[in-house]
């Protein structure tokens, strides 16, 4: 689908969810006369538009230089949809007709401002309905991953990560603070794990495991709670983790791409 913001730029997909009753939502950004802007989609389980979703044209397009990055459906069909815009972690709650739901941070919409320029890549939410977010963080010269937990009602929720709502990492490659959150999951028991980068001379792939409170697990890692893999394609300029899921077992999945002697390449990792 092109042209969702009326103009005739790009169109593009980040992330999809499928409800109960089998719709495809996919959300994304496009871009228009006006400029870029978040977008999400929703169609029927037969790839068709459904006109029910916003306003009878089966899209919506919201908040001028914004993305929607990842999203996730509750029990109840309810659309949960982070990203960012104007450099702030942005989470987005809808109904299933692409309405706003007003019960959520009293407009639908949860945005955490920062001094420095912030981005939300993925969410999941937990057992109880809180949704766990993740991106970077910036003080305005270097970047922190972080997570951050926000409750059903749209609050940052303070019994998380020390009073605060979200903890922050970096430098798990033992570099200048250029670390970055880009998937998130939960296991069976609740704790927390993420796959992303750190930064050192190059970009190294970065797993953390965190306990549901906002702890690293020393548990992981050989006492650190992270792990940092580099030069997985045998070239020495960058290792970026993806996305990560978890096994019936128990055994973490994990992709992205690694800078190789020639060629960037995906890598899949089975982590015990």
């Amino acid at each position: 689908h092109g042209n969702a913001a009326g103009g005739n730029g790009y169109d593009e997909g980040n992330a999809v969810a499928i409800d109960s009753n089998d719709n495809i939502i996919v959300v994304g950004r496009s871009n228009g006369s006006t400029g870029t802007k978040a977008a999400i989609w929703k169609y029927t389980s037969n790839g068709v538009l459904d006109t029910s979703f916003g306003g009878g044209d089966g899209f919506i397009t919201t908040t001028s230089n914004g993305v929607k990055t990842g999203v996730v459906i509750d029990s109840a069909d309810n659309i949960y949809v982070t990203g960012y815009a104007g450099g702030e972690v942005t989470l987005w709650k809808y109904n299933t007709t692409g309405t706003l739901d007003s019960s959520f941070d009293s407009d639908g919409i949860f945005v955490f401002t920062n001094p420095g320029s912030d981005y939300s890549y993925d969410l999941v939410l937990d057992q109880t309905g809180n949704i766990l977010l993740t991106g970077d963080l910036s003080d305005g010269s270097n970047s922190d991953m972080f997570i951050m937990r926000v409750t059903p009602l749209g609050n940052l929720d303070t019994t998380f990560g020390a009073g605060l709502g979200y903890i922050t990492h970096n430098n798990a490659a033992g570099g200048n603070g250029y670390d970055s959150g880009k998937a998130i999951n939960l296991d069976s028991e609740g704790n927390i794990l993420i796959a992303g980068s750190s930064y050192d001379s190059s970009y190294d792939l970065a797993i953390w495991k965190v306990s549901p409170q906002g702890q690293l697990d020393t548990s992981f890692g050989g006492g650190n709670g992270y792990v940092t893999l580099n030069n997985i394609a045998g070239g020495n300029s960058g290792d970026r983790g993806e996305d990560l899921a978890l096994t019936a077992s128990g055994t973490l999945v994990v992709t992205g791409f690694s800078v190789g002697t020639t060629t960037d390449e995906m890598f899949l990792l089975n982590l015990e």
